[in-house]
């Protein structure tokens, strides 16, 4: 009887440890997305950022940073109100996510109506390409209803091109308009 009582115990005190787990798991989740997106959010991509360049640094490679800046989007939530507008980012963040395909490369909301993609370890060329790839999305991507073309101004900073492994200075090279 206290042997049966003891594995009850142990069975309670396994299920009681698997959800507190998946609650920590969810919360952690919570502080590093963004809700309405499903991309990771702002804090993720400072702490992102400042680890693969520092990475990048010790291995002597390039990271690619891609600022991504949704056109003309106060209009749209201006002339279609917000719900239309938080589908737009919706849509933008899942060709985000369509754009890039490597293992490493990560998607961010950056803010309001722009975004951030990070490439680690990538060579110029292959920046361009993925960029070509998001722009190509972009040209074919229409939003249903309201029939609603969504444009972006992409803007790309490289370690190689900018010489510097420095994200105070990366990102304001990735955001010159």
């Amino acid at each position: 009887s206290t042997r049966d009582e003891m594995f009850q115990l142990a069975c309670h005190f396994e299920a009681m440890r698997i959800r507190l787990k998946d609650k920590g798991d969810q919360l952690l989740k919570a502080t590093l997305t963004d809700e309405l997106t499903g991309l990771y959010n702002r804090r993720h991509f400072d702490a992102f950022l400042m680890r693969q360049l520092e990475q990048c640094k010790k291995d002597e490679s390039n990271l690619i940073l891609m600022i991504i800046d949704l056109d003309h989007f106060k209009q749209i939530n201006d002339q279609y109100g917000h719900l239309v507008g938080d589908r737009c980012l919706q849509e933008t963040a899942s060709m985000l996510m369509k754009a890039i395909t490597r293992k490493g490369d990560k998607a961010f909301r950056y803010g309001g109506e722009e975004f951030a993609i990070i490439l680690p370890s990538i060579s110029n060329p292959n920046g361009e390409v993925i960029s070509e790839r998001l722009c190509e999305l972009f040209r074919t991507h229409k939003l249903k209803a309201p029939p609603i073309s969504l444009s972006a101004s992409i803007r790309i900073a490289s370690t190689a091109t900018a010489n510097t492994y420095h994200a105070n200075r990366l990102i304001p090279l990735a955001n010159k308009t």
